[in-house]
């Protein structure tokens, strides 16, 4: 037996704009719209599905069903439809570039594809060493030849600085493998610790990421920002958003070892504000309205803090988290509330937040354990939602050009599933902001009811307003790995007041299938007056309920 619950859906308007009521031509012309809407055929990439087998399924959404499909009262209207980025103002919609940092073939053709998904901000790496190869010597051309196509495409591009060439770093080859080096020694050679494991290291040699080396730790911070200034003299009216660092606590490196390793963690934070400092004078002598970020692999970690105490607040824009839990939704808004009573900036502006990386495998690896490209979908939209809700402006999916990680297969560089979730969202986030006023919530059916509480109290309830319409999603944040059974409940609208109806024209979108569906006859005006949803399911990934007016930007302009 299903478990039975209800949904109560508050709404309080605090001056926004209210949605339009459809005309009967505008109402059909979305229907008939939607009904040729095509729904993308979609296959599995068996090499890398973990239960490929002779007897497996040939879809994507294995050992799943359309839950949709088995709710009394939807019915299917049609398809979801999607816009390219030239035709959207802005959208937090972020696409990492990060696997194209050594410019492969084929990232013209991905930034294109990208285009198509709605995507706005590309991040692309572009560290020291990867456009000074030869001392003194600055090439851009791969930059340009990126930035060229982005802009074409609509897409705005952010840089990632960091990195030290081979040449700076003594007993360094061009591959990165360092000689001389005594495993252990700290910036100032004496040993880490007092342990027989780091007495007993000996000179050896060892490699490193180059990109993760820092300038400041191996004394060349006048020939880095001397790089810096010619790069940003370069794209001067192309770029405005920096990075200043990939990860500060794991891309702030001397021959390998990170700072806070090196020489301790309040060390590290000084060094790296004291960094920092230098880089945003370099770059805002070129681009004055420059905005810098700031990242971090930890939702939090004793940098934080020691941070926060050499003024690191005044040096950023953007606190940027990389969320790769097993969960998009862990602790993000405790990381959010923590960064901002900490990082409080002199200047009094708000400090804004963004998520300038996370993805989910869908090949191969060893952080998840089912790597499917349905897991990774439902991660998708999930993190899309979640982190947009928590005031993101920014939300980059790591990383295109990966194979595992990616939104395109390798070989055949078709869409995986995760892309068409992508892209359905694009345009739906177009314009998008959260929206409290909209006050949601999800409880049994009874309040004396002997029941568990987990599944509702734990569940995701987001509401937005895009230009007028309330958009609500609700999804339970269940493991990924795992295919959650869906429960059953109903939802009830309180109206404002003013309108008949908050949602004329009620819709769900799934925006796993691209579905959309009509749910009016789920609707029935109850006794206190507010419209009351009969049954409505609750998965794992998101759900969207919204009205028939949010597909108004379709409709010819009048």
């Amino acid at each position: 037996m299903a478990l039975k619950s209800f949904l109560v859906l508050t709404t309080v308007l605090c001056g926004g704009l209210l949605n339009a009521a459809l005309t009967t031509a505008d109402a059909e012309a979305i229907r008939k719209l939607l009904r040729e809407t095509p729904n993308p055929k979609i296959s599995v990439d068996w090499e890398n599905y973990t239960f490929a087998s002779s007897r497996a399924p040939t879809d994507p959404y294995a050992y799943t069903k359309d839950m949709l499909e088995f709710t009394k009262g939807v019915s299917f209207l049609g398809n979801l439809p999607h816009r390219h980025a030239k035709e959207l103002d802005a959208t937090a919609l972020c696409a990492g570039l990060e696997g194209y940092s050594s410019f492969v073939l084929g990232v013209t053709n991905t930034i294109e594809r990208l285009g198509e998904a709605g995507v706005k901000q590309a991040r692309l790496l572009m560290r020291w060493n990867a456009f000074e190869k030869e001392k003194g010597v600055y090439d851009f051309t791969q930059l340009d030849a990126v930035l060229d196509v982005c802009e074409k495409t609509g897409i705005q591009v952010w840089l990632t600085l960091g990195g030290t060439p081979w040449f700076y770093i003594p007993g360094c080859t061009p591959d990165g493998a360092i000689t001389n080096y005594v495993e252990g020694a700290t910036m100032e050679g004496a040993l880490l610790s007092d342990d027989a494991k780091y007495k007993a290291r000996k000179v050896t040699t060892r490699r490193v990421d180059l990109g993760r080396e820092s300038a400041y730790f191996h004394k060349v911070m006048p020939q880095y920002l001397q790089a810096v200034s010619a790069l940003a003299a370069h794209v001067m009216g192309r770029v405005r958003h920096f990075e200043y660092n990939n990860e500060c606590e794991a891309s702030f490196r001397r021959n390998g070892e990170d700072g806070w390793h090196a020489v301790g963690t309040d060390a590290a934070a000084k060094a790296l504000v004291d960094c920092f400092a230098e880089v945003r004078k370099a770059v805002c002598a070129q681009i004055p309205d420059a905005e810098f970020s700031a990242s971090f692999c930890a939702l939090s970690s004793a940098y934080f803090p020691c941070l926060a105490r050499y003024g690191f607040a005044d040096l950023v824009d953007f606190y940027d988290y990389h969320g790769y839990e097993r969960t998009p939704e862990t602790m993000v808004e405790e990381s959010i509330a923590q960064a901002r009573a900490l990082f409080v900036r002199r200047d009094g502006k708000p400090l804004r937040v963004m998520m300038g990386e996370s993805g989910r495998a869908s090949g191969i690896s060893g952080r998840f354990s089912t790597h499917t490209e349905y897991g990774q979908a439902k991660f998708t939209a999930r993190r899309l939602l979640n982190d947009l809700y928590n005031g993101c402006e920014t939300i980059s999916l790591f990383s295109v050009g990966s194979d595992r990680y990616g939104y395109f297969r390798k070989e055949s560089q078709t869409p995986k599933l995760g892309y068409y979730v992508m892209q359905g969202l694009g345009w739906l986030m177009d314009g998008m902001k959260p929206a409290p006023q909209y006050y949601v919530r999800y409880n049994t059916i009874g309040r004396q009811e002997f029941t568990p509480q987990m599944p509702y109290t734990c569940s995701k309830r987001v509401a937005f307003d895009r230009k007028g319409v309330p958009v609500i999603a609700l999804w339970t944040p269940e493991h990924l790995d795992i295919n959650q059974q869906r429960l059953d409940g109903r939802l009830l609208i309180v109206t404002d007041g003013i309108r008949e109806h908050l949602l004329p024209n009620p819709v769900i979108i799934d925006p796993l299938r691209r579905k959309v569906w009509d749910c009016r006859e789920l609707v029935y005006r109850n006794p206190h007056g507010d419209d009351e949803f009969r049954s409505f399911p609750l998965l794992d990934y998101p759900l969207i309920v919204t009205d028939l007016s949010v597909f108004a930007d379709f409709l010819p302009t009048k």
